[in-house]
């Protein structure tokens, strides 16, 4: 193996496949990158089982081959050097590195155990924005945490049953909150067989953190009957899929309301963050009350120091009403809003509440379930 490429090109590559490949006591093999130049193109690749990563890096290739590197090492060594050409030779196992009047040279592991990440057979296609499924991601993670006893929340439910309408719906919750988005499919193969599945938490993490924040570029999807992939400029991901039913919850969306308020959003994150302060650590209840009659909304909070109220005035519609909620998940949902306006919806103590926005309230909603007593 020979090839020669900038630093600013290897060190985008190791960011994109490195944070997978962490320190792993039970198989060490997966602590490496595995580093593969075939057909004249370079590719750097990690996995943790679970997920595996590709990034194809530019550079001039001189001989195929393969070498796998201690991961932790070659990335805190390349973020080290200048950005100039990096020239990489494996000969009599050992890989030789040179940048600049720098030289690192790096012995050969047995990579006879290195997992061969698995192609997509029988795959349905589907074709996103990046930017809107990137925004999806965002605007839902924070309802999704580990749960031992329900892997079936665990992770995030893509729905493409909706394949005639052309769009997919994302959903995460913790049985306490509820974020749905819908984004439109941007192309469709023939296949339009229904389907839905539930895409791992960590797996969306990290989507997050490698999906780049750019317009007009797309991200291509394929499924087949346990693993996801995705595909986007130079990249390739593939996932496992948690198995399981997610919870029918169509079925607890409120379809009307007896109260609705629309609020600034900035003003309403204050307020809630001003109430925090007087919220004791074991709890995080907070009162909110609606007032038509004065078209606003009072937000109470009381410990053993003392209390806080604060006012907030906006758009009412509807009857007066009251709700407890729990005050860290509302901070959520306003804040996943995206938008200068949230529009709240309620029902009474015992129903949840909708969070919407003015600028998408077909297409995104966050429920919150409100806390009893």
């Amino acid at each position: 193996m020979k090839f020669n490429c900038l630093q600013e090109n290897l060190n985008k590559g190791l960011f994109i496949v490195n944070h997978i490949a962490l320190k792993n006591s039970n198989l060490p093999i997966l602590n490496n990158i595995l580093i593969q130049v075939k057909n004249n193109i370079i590719k750097l690749i990690t996995t943790n089982l679970e997920i595996g990563i590709k990034c194809q890096i530019r550079g001039k290739v001189e001989k195929n081959g393969e070498f796998i590197v201690p991961s932790q090492l070659l990335v805190n060594y390349i973020s080290l050097l200048p950005n100039q050409l990096i020239e990489i030779e494996v000969k009599n196992s050992k890989l030789f590195l040179k940048c600049a009047n720098q030289k690192i040279q790096i012995n050969k592991i047995d990579f006879t155990e290195f997992p061969i990440l698995p192609k997509i057979k029988d795959k349905t296609e589907y074709i996103f924005k990046i930017i809107d499924f990137k925004k999806a991601l965002e605007q839902i993670i924070s309802t999704i945490t580990f749960c031992e006893l329900r892997p079936e929340i665990n992770g995030a439910l893509l729905d493409f049953n909706n394949f005639q309408l052309n769009y997919l719906t994302i959903t995460g919750t913790d049985s306490f909150q509820l974020a749905e988005k819908k984004i439109p499919i941007q192309k469709e193969t023939t296949n339009t067989t229904k389907q839905q599945i539930i895409l791992p938490l960590k797996t969306c993490q990290e989507l997050l953190r490698i999906l780049p924040e750019i317009e007009g570029e797309n991200i291509k999807i394929y499924i087949n009957t346990n693993q996801i992939y995705f595909s986007f400029q130079n990249i390739k991901l593939i996932s496992q899929i948690i198995e399981g039913k997610f919870p029918d919850y169509p079925q607890i969306i409120p379809k009307k309301y007896k109260t609705k308020i629309i609020l600034n959003i900035n003003e309403l994150i204050k307020g809630i963050k001003r109430q925090s302060l007087f919220i004791l650590n074991e709890e995080k209840n907070l009162n909110l009350k609606v007032f038509n009659k004065e078209q606003k909304m009072v937000i109470f909070s009381n410990n053993t120091i003392g209390e806080s109220i604060s006012e907030i005035i906006g758009e009412v519609e509807g009857e007066n009403n009251e709700i407890t909620i729990n005050y860290k998940y509302l901070l959520n949902g306003i804040q996943s809003l995206k938008s200068d306006k949230v529009i709240i919806e309620i029902i009474n103590k015992e129903q949840p509440i909708l969070l919407k926005s003015l600028m998408e309230k077909e297409n995104y909603f966050y429920l919150i379930f409100p806390l009893k007593g």
